[in-house]
């Protein structure tokens, strides 16, 4: 049996209006209907009786929520910016397995073009009200008025079909296709820009200047070497090293731990000088219980971007080194991969895209081409004599894998 569509009963009490509707709970294991009461405000010379207009609008509004909620087939319909707030909780929902709907960075990106592009343009607009022709013509709108590029109009589309889509399983007010799925600016949208590829001699000057700061040093050349992103680089641990590979699974953004970008765990090959890297970094590196490779104060995992952000970037404007972001390091990976060995196959492996996203990773990468590109880049990196080492270790700094609970972080 669906869920009955409720209007709620407003009433006043103690110089205060409530709206009245029921919610289904569980009790001792079975579902009972109970009632709840909700305050819309105090009364005032705007909202001076139940049956005015402010007041029936704030309970409309707690009605619609409480319908989307649960599900119930709409008479009439629901305000998108109301049906919002449902959607971003089921994004923040976790499931069984501890993960969530939607990842943090995830939703934190669609709460701001929310905010920025969608939220003033459906303002008063219900989801029945919601055409592609109507989807269009805010697209278009949007990218006119804000002078956006073709990426962010395409992010503002998929939340849009996203947002709709949970509409479609959830409230069945959307009836036909998703007005999202063939809506799309009228207007040229801005080209993307073009993204910028570390090369090796670039890397080399950058890591020139971090040969006092081993941490960051570290930092870069797993980004570089290894064509982990920055979310990857903070989750790195000791416990991921597996000879020659380095086992990534796991991404933290802002002190969030979760899945990787594309949620699956995976190997990737460590040239030799980086293996070096991580063997001397293991002598002085802070202790932490949960085996970080670059654990914070707090014993945590910290934030590569925040190290690129307050020390190497700061060291290569000193030095008047072009310096682009830790991303730029990856796909610098990429591009030294695909360069030595004349097969870009090659560079999508360090990069582990979803075939769905790279072309030639619909092709298979046997090892063997993995085992080339590492050993043609080792060989690189040695003649090139990229690297620099580190300083000595301290001798009573004790090795990671012989921390405890107890040691300070």
């Amino acid at each position: 049996m669906s869920p009955r569509f409720q209007r709620g009963h407003v009433w006043e009490q103690d110089g205060s209006f409530y709206v009245k509707f029921y919610q289904t709970e569980l009790r001792d294991g079975k579902p009972k209907r109970v009632q709840k009461s909700e305050k819309l405000c105090r009364k005032d010379l705007k909202h001076f009786s139940t049956a005015c207009k402010p007041v029936q609008d704030l309970a409309a509004k707690v009605m619609n929520r409480v319908n989307a909620e649960s599900g119930a087939l709409a008479e009439q319909d629901v305000l998108i910016t109301d049906f919002w707030q449902v959607f971003i909780k089921h994004c923040e929902e976790t499931n069984e397995d501890g993960t969530r709907n939607v990842k943090h960075s995830t939703q934190n990106g669609w709460e701001k073009l929310w905010r920025l592009y969608l939220a003033p343009e459906l303002a008063g607009i219900g989801i029945k009200q919601m055409t592609t022709q109507r989807a269009t013509l805010l697209l278009t709108k949007i990218t006119k008025e804000h002078g956006l590029g073709e990426r962010t109009v395409q992010h503002i589309k998929s939340l849009g079909h996203r947002l709709f889509k949970h509409a479609q399983q959830t409230t069945g007010l959307v009836s036909g296709v998703n007005p999202f799925r063939d809506a799309n600016t009228l207007n040229k949208a801005k080209a993307k820009k073009q993204t910028h590829a570390y090369t090796l001699q670039e890397a080399q000057a950058i890591m020139a200047v971090l040969t006092g700061e081993p941490e960051a040093l570290l930092m870069f050349c797993l980004g570089m070497f290894c064509g982990l992103r920055p979310g990857e680089i903070s989750g790195v641990q000791w416990t991921g090293l597996q000879g020659t590979d380095l086992l990534i699974q796991r991404s933290v953004w802002r002190g969030n731990v979760g899945t990787t970008k594309m949620g699956n765990e995976e190997l990737v090959p460590v040239i030799r000088q980086v293996r070096q890297l991580l063997e001397q970094w293991r002598l002085v590196c802070p202790a932490s219980k949960d085996n970080w490779v670059f654990p914070n104060r707090n014993g945590g995992p910290k934030s590569a971007e925040f190290v690129a952000f307050s020390v190497i970037k700061p060291l290569c404007e000193q030095a008047g080194i072009y310096w682009d972001g830790l991303y730029s390091a990856r796909r610098g990976a990429s591009s030294a991969y695909g360069e030595i060995t004349g097969n870009s196959l090659a560079g999508a492996r360090i990069l582990r895209h979803n075939p769905k996203t790279d072309e030639a990773a619909y092709l298979k990468i046997n090892k063997e081409l993995a085992d080339k590109a590492v050993a043609l880049l080792e060989e690189k990196v040695s003649n090139l004599n990229l690297l620099p080492k580190m300083l000595p270790a301290p001798q009573d700094v004790p090795m990671a894998d012989e921390l405890t609970t107890d040691a300070k972080v």
